[in-house]
């Protein structure tokens, strides 16, 4: 297990097996498409995927509306949660009790991630929020939490929209007004930010791209996209907008304006003279919103906008190193969606599913990207049939049911609390392993693959086995149950999961049947006799390869089949008594049989143990 959990180990792993994955690959059409289009493979979303045909499911979810609000989701938790709290003010929530509102928001962000019908709907809005970043660490934002789960409904509402209307849509946006500070900006000496980063990192990028991604060369030099003077001609062009409701033009606090919708437009504080952006002329005289929108047709215009963004959206959807036919592919329906449309959405997306690269079509192509945290959390916690937990409280408040709980998990990434404005991760990281430089390919998520990451990781899911799955806590002595349910309102998540088909699973391996006596363990002696143990192997090494093709979509490699296998080995094997008293070594002594409850104990025991594996494994944290 120590194994499993060294970065460095899984890194070279990962590294050396891309060539197998590239020539061969494992996974299923329906799997493949699941972890690309959704926030993890459950069996009725293959079984729908199967029903309706890749390009049918794929157009069914572009067809769905958008389902539920987050800001509806997070006022609602606030009332439930905690009735007695005076939460409103004039704005929004009342900024003295905002801090308990970061988390209802984040609640109400996973509970979308995991429950929510419309799955390629939220993994692109999740794709988006990691390029048109914003983050609850610029102040005040993280006392105005409503402002993160309006930004994610913006991004939702827009996600199979068209991009230049979600370049407006964002630059409107308090949230990305006030994280990038082109709220409040006034003619003299407008603050640069926003119109840096709007170029830079959502729309155009620093270097001239072709079709297909590759940059633009002159003498053997890179192009710039932009310069400093477009720049400050954009910052000109951001200036006028502010907050609704602020009490003064530009002020900033946590008590002031609202986040609730697009920022207003104060016509004395705008610089109304003439412009040139990207070579092209805004006349003098146009209102904020005329030169607004002149200035976002000049950048949707640029030929590097379609390859930039295509490049990304394929990154974060399906592979880190597209081909640059694959990527003009995609630019090339951005550009034109067949019907003379810029920009649709809709249409770049399906292209993006549907293309051969994606669809493990295109034998020299590389179709993989490492799972981030949230993806590696969401897709073990989906795969684990994950429900709403069925007993929560927080503070004083209610006894509740039906509650999704979620604080910051403190596993390197948490939705909107990127560390800047450069996400968590930026797209063109190399690791360090030479086998990524002499082949030229990128890992971006691999930067957040820390040991302090992994092993957080694995506690969130420890803590999920021992305190939220039905099935183990229905075979806690009494004492600990109660212990357990304590325990899990403490926790960083509160959940509900189950673990009885797997369980079912198991015994099916172990018995022949599923009848929940688990029958073989109760005649299993410590420690193990010669023939025991080579029944248990070939019994917990197919419950793995069970386990490994529904988690990960393939079998896992030999070596790392055979150390989990062994640890499930050593977990029987392990002296329970080491330590204790006579009594207690006597009680657990040598040639013991389990109890029918001990036998569902140590049988939920393997259960977790071998999920949690094979979750830390090469061939789950790869998205293939």
């Amino acid at each position: 297990m120590a194994t499993l959990l060294r970065p460095v180990t899984l890194l070279v792993t990962l590294a050396i097996s891309v060539n197998s994955w590239a020539e061969t690959i494992c996974a299923s059409p329906e799997y493949r498409l699941a972890t690309q289009a959704s926030f993890g493979a459950t069996p009725d979303l293959l079984a729908a995927i199967r029903a309706e045909g890749q390009q049918g499911w794929i157009d069914q979810q572009l067809a769905m509306p958008v389902s539920g609000s987050q800001l509806n989701r997070t006022i609602e938790l606030a009332l439930k949660i905690e009735p007695d709290i005076n939460w409103f003010g004039k704005n929004g929530f009342n900024p003295d009790a905002i801090a308990r509102v970061q988390n209802f928001q984040s609640s109400a962000w996973w509970q979308a991630a995991l429950a929510s019908p419309g799955q390629l709907r939220q993994r692109v809005a999740f794709a988006l929020s990691q390029i048109w970043v914003t983050s609850i660490y610029e102040p005040p934002l993280q006392n105005r939490s409503e402002a993160l789960a309006q930004y994610q409904d913006l991004l939702l509402s827009h996600a199979f929209g068209n991009y230049r209307d979600l370049m407006e849509a964002v630059s409107l946006s308090p949230t990305m007004g006030v994280y990038l500070s082109h709220q409040g900006n006034k003619p003299g000496n407008p603050d640069e930010n926003y119109a840096r980063e709007l170029m830079q990192l959502f729309t155009l990028g620093i270097n001239q791209l072709n079709p297909d991604g590759t940059p633009v060369m002159v003498n053997g030099q890179p192009v710039a996209t932009y310069s400093q003077d477009d720049v400050m001609e954009l910052a000109r062009v951001l200036t006028g907008w502010d907050l609704v409701g602020n009490h003064r033009y530009g002020a900033r606090n946590k008590l002031q304006g609202t986040y609730l919708v697009p920022m207003e437009f104060t016509p004395e504080q705008h610089d109304s003279d003439s412009k040139t952006l990207l070579g092209q002329q805004i006349p003098a005289g146009l209102t904020g919103k005329e030169d607004l929108q002149k200035a976002l047709d000049i950048i949707f215009s640029q030929p590097s906008l379609p390859p930039f963004v295509s490049r990304q959206l394929i990154q974060k959807l399906v592979t880190s190193n597209p081909s640059a036919a694959y990527v003009k592919r995609v630019s090339s329906v951005f550009v034109d969606n067949g019907s003379g449309v810029r920009g649709d959405m809709k249409a770049v997306i399906r292209t993006i599913l549907l293309d051969p690269e994606a669809r493990g079509k295109e034998p020299d192509s590389v179709p993989a990207h490492l799972r981030e945290p949230v993806l590696w959390m969401s897709g073990v916690l989906r795969y684990l049939n994950v429900e709403p937990a069925d007993q929560f409280q927080w503070r004083n408040g209610p006894l509740l049911t039906g509650i999704y709980w979620f604080k910051q998990l403190g596993v390197g990434q948490d939705p909107y609390r990127s560390p800047s404005v450069f996400n968590f991760y930026e797209p063109n990281y190399q690791p360090a392993e030479q086998y990524f430089g002499d082949h030229d390919l990128v890992a971006p998520e691999s930067s957040l693959m820390t040991g302090e990451s992994l092993i957080k990781l694995d506690q969130r899911l420890t803590d999920a086995f021992a305190y939220m799955d039905k099935s183990g806590l229905d075979v806690l002595p009494e004492n600990q149950l109660a212990q357990a349910r304590l325990k899990r309102n403490r926790t960083a998540f509160n959940i509900s999961i189950d673990s009885m088909p797997l369980m079912h699973q198991l015994e099916i391996a172990l018995d022949g049947d599923a009848s929940g006596d688990f029958h073989y363990l109760q005649q299993v002696t410590r420690p193990l006799k010669a023939a025991q143990r080579d029944y248990l192997t070939d019994a917990l090494g197919k419950f793995v390869d069970q386990v490994a093709v529904d988690l990960t979509g393939c079998s896992l490699g030999d070596d790392t089949r055979t150390e989990v296998v062994s640890a499930l080995i050593y977990m029987w094997g392990k002296d329970p008594a080491a330590g204790k008293n006579k009594a207690e070594k006597d009680k657990h002594g040598k040639g013991k049989k389990l109890s029918p409850l001990e036998a569902s104990q140590q049988a939920h025991d393997w259960v977790a143990s071998t999920v949690r594996l094979v979750a830390m494994s090469p061939q789950y944290w790869v998205m293939h």
